[in-house]
């Protein structure tokens, strides 16, 4: 079974709340999950799934050193013989997590051995999409299955993975990637409107120790809202370094864009380096406080710009 493949579940409210704890079963197999926010824990804990052997994953979101909240989750996975003692562990021991969802099979078809495969099958899974942070410190080693037990497990894995997006748990799922479109965004004849589309070019600011290293050490920029018109348009991106330079620096040729995290951001990978700018585009009569958000413009703009109120309202002097 691919994960194209139609599939059918059935969800029960226990409590009766659909934001709170919610039994998932796949229809004409046996895996089953137990979904639940962390404060309802309590009650999640005495359904029957959570006395049974299983895998569990624990997510949220941590605080960055600013004060923020990081656009990816973090991901804790384990597995268990008693789940519900084992998460009552967590309970205590773990402040990161909001939520947690519990795998187990409705009948005794899984083991110990099942649930160390797993176990290790996930953590590897959610390390090559890259859109968590895993908490776990070390990944457990491939656990030897039989041919059987490894097929079953396999199909196991995969209900367990398309179970995952419907209570949004985006980080086991390998993220969209968008291509900027192969010709660049024309100036239309006549005078532009507000429905021009001629966005192709993300400014975005950027302090001095993220600039240094991502935007110029790892040749990509991340956690940006773009709006899904201009997805396929946005072929470069300028980065405007923060006081005291308050003024745009580097430019770069964006290859693709792909998903940051679970809160509708994204991140964009260069085409190569950042390429710096002979005469950075500074600051001037412009508004304060003007440059605390991305901004989109246009790249043929952006080459005749003297300085950022050029590169801004071009609308108005580009006609």
């Amino acid at each position: 079974m691919s994960m194209s493949d139609p599939f059918e579940l059935k969800i029960f409210f226990p409590q009766g709340d659909p934001n709170g704890v919610r039994t998932i079963k796949t229809v004409l197999r046996t895996g089953q999950a137990l979904y639940f926010p962390r404060e309802k824990w309590p009650e999640a804990k005495k359904q029957e799934e959570c006395q049974r052997l299983g895998v569990y994953i624990l997510g949220g979101h941590t605080e960055l050193e600013d004060g923020a909240e990081d656009d990816l989750p973090t991901i804790y996975i384990g597995q268990s013989a008693d789940l519900r003692k084992r998460i009552d562990q967590h309970d205590v021991g773990k402040d990161f997590w909001d939520w947690g969802i519990i795998f187990s099979s409705s009948g005794d078809d899984l083991n110990k051995a099942h649930a160390d495969w797993l176990e290790q099958a996930m953590i590897k899974k959610v390390i090559e999409i890259r859109q968590a942070h895993v908490m776990n410190a070390v990944q457990p080693n491939e656990t030897k299955l039989t041919q059987a037990d490894r097929a079953n497990m396999e199909t196991f894995m995969r209900d367990m993975l398309q179970i995952l997006p419907l209570v949004g748990i985006q980080a086991f799922q390998k993220p969209t990637i968008y291509k900027p479109q192969a010709t660049a965004v024309k100036k239309p004849a006549g005078k532009l409107t507000a429905n021009d589309v001629l966005c192709d070019m993300l400014v975005v600011p950027a302090k001095e120790e993220g600039f240094k290293r991502v935007f110029l050490g790892e040749n990509r920029w991340r956690a940006v809202r773009i709006s899904r018109k201009y997805l396929s348009h946005v072929r470069y991106i300028c980065a405007y370094q923060t006081a005291p330079i308050s003024a745009v620096t580097y430019w770069a040729e964006v290859e693709k864009i792909e998903p940051y995290g679970d809160k509708g951001k994204y991140q964009l990978f260069f085409k190569g380096k950042a390429q710096k700018l002979n005469h950075p585009l500074q600051n001037e009569n412009l508004p304060r406080g003007f440059m605390q958000g991305m901004m989109y413009t246009n790249f043929d703009v952006f080459k005749k710009a003297k300085n950022l109120k050029e590169l801004f309202f071009w609308k108005k002097w580009n006609n």
